[in-house]
């Protein structure tokens, strides 16, 4: 403060606003005053008073009382870092309105202020990956900013850059492999469940490479691979940086159903596949030819010779491949006999129907056909290669179709029926 004439001393008064009482300081014949061992970042109010020689003081309102804040205590920060962000964090300090975050360069011993912020956080982004950082972080005031020396500063290294992955789906497995990463200590491997959004940490590994097994056949799954540094501090990671993969699918359990020309693969749609793939099998020479690929889940060959034996082998694929087999995979089949060439004699007593054996029928089967319906009934089942129908059985016309000891009909249409 400024001298007052006459005045012999002056007299400092602390001043609580809640009780609105004054202590008494100090008197003092100096036109200064500090008042030490105090709180950090905390309100303190003051009056002076000057004091005559026959101990008067001067008038005072409470307009004469002022105020100040002592400096807020310097914050302990944290760090965290990424390949590409440290996240720098305290906890809130007493009489701090905010908070500065400063960049040190050991080189030139130099600070760069690099933002402020109201809250206990701050990111510092867009750097580069496997690099070292030191940071400072100062409270504020109205007061000014917190004191703060060399020790104060916190260094971290950034994580390793994020690896670059690569997936192979196989059979209840998938195989992940990836680059070594510079400044890498070990990688940890995630499965991502994208309904929940949550990862599940799958393995942690000093190799680049991992195979997770005992998965899902034809099942889609997530991954993350991240690099993590001596330090603790992984690799940055987002969404871009999942990989999904699929294992292959199981293979499908196939029925055959023949005739004397064709024969009709059938099979349940296996989960994950998205197309199948048909082959013929070669007994002599044990190599398959591909015959064909369906989305659907039958497939039929045809023009092919009755009474002859074949075998197939069908295989689901999706993204990751074709799924596995051996030749206990193939499918045996023969093909129905031939038709049986029919020939009808009347008489008083009926129909005589007969008929050329066919090579490789062990039965054959008569049928009445309705011209008027369309439809035909069975009348019999027969070794021989005759038949007589009676005359009181009502029918348009017959039909002889030839089993083989597997159950397979030869091939018929309307045409066939004699009348």
């Amino acid at each position: 403060w400024k001298a007052v004439s006459d005045a012999k001393c002056y007299r400092v008064y602390s001043y609580n606003p809640d009780t609105k009482g004054y202590t008494r300081l100090t008197d003092t014949t100096a036109l200064s005053y500090t008042q030490t061992g105090l709180a950090q970042g905390t309100v303190y109010s003051y009056l002076v008073r000057a004091i005559d020689i026959n101990g008067y003081g001067s008038a005072y309102t409470s307009a004469s009382i002022v105020s100040a804040v002592t400096l807020p205590a310097k914050p302990a920060f944290k760090l965290s870092a990424t390949s590409d962000t440290i996240t720098l964090s305290w906890s809130k300090v007493k009489g701090a309105a905010e908070y500065g975050i400063w960049l040190y360069t050991a080189k030139t011993d130099s600070y760069k202020r690099l933002g402020t912020t109201t809250a206990a956080s701050f990111k510092y982004t867009g750097l580069s990956a496997n690099k070292k950082y030191t940071l400072l972080v100062r409270s504020l005031n109205d007061s000014g900013r917190s004191a703060f020396s060399r020790n104060d500063n916190r260094t971290i290294q950034t994580a390793p850059a994020a690896p670059k992955v690569t997936a192979t789906g196989g059979a209840k497995q998938i195989s992940l492999s990836w680059n070594k990463c510079s400044g890498a200590a070990y990688y940890r491997v995630y499965r991502y469940n994208s309904s929940t959004k949550a990862y599940t940490k799958a393995a942690q590994t000093t190799a680049t490479a991992y195979t997770a097994k005992n998965l899902a056949d034809g099942t889609q799954y997530i991954w993350l691979v991240r690099a993590f540094n001596a330090d603790g501090s992984g690799s940055a990671y987002t969404a871009a940086n999942h990989l999904t993969t699929v294992t292959k699918p199981t293979k499908p359990a196939v029925s055959v159903t023949a005739g004397s020309t064709y024969v009709t693969l059938t099979w349940k749609a296996v989960k994950g596949a998205s197309a199948y793939g048909i082959w013929s099998y070669n007994t002599a020479t044990k190599q398959y030819t591909k015959l064909g690929s369906t989305a659907t889940t039958s497939f039929n060959v045809e023009k092919l010779t009755p009474d002859k034996s074949y075998v197939y082998l069908v295989r689901s694929h999706n993204a990751s491949g074709w799924s596995a087999f051996t030749v206990n995979d193939n499918i045996n089949t023969k093909t129905a006999p031939a038709k049986p060439l029919l020939k009808l004699e009347k008489s008083e007593s009926g129909v005589q129907l007969s008929w050329d054996a066919c090579a490789g029928a062990v039965s054959y089967r008569v049928y009445a056909f309705n011209a008027k319906s369309g439809k035909f009934t069975r009348l019999a089942s027969v070794k021989t290669t005759a038949y007589t129908v009676s005359a009181e059985t009502a029918a348009d016309g017959f039909l002889v179709r030839a089993f083989n000891a597997n159950g397979s009909g030869s091939d018929y249409t309307s045409e066939d029926v004699k009348f």
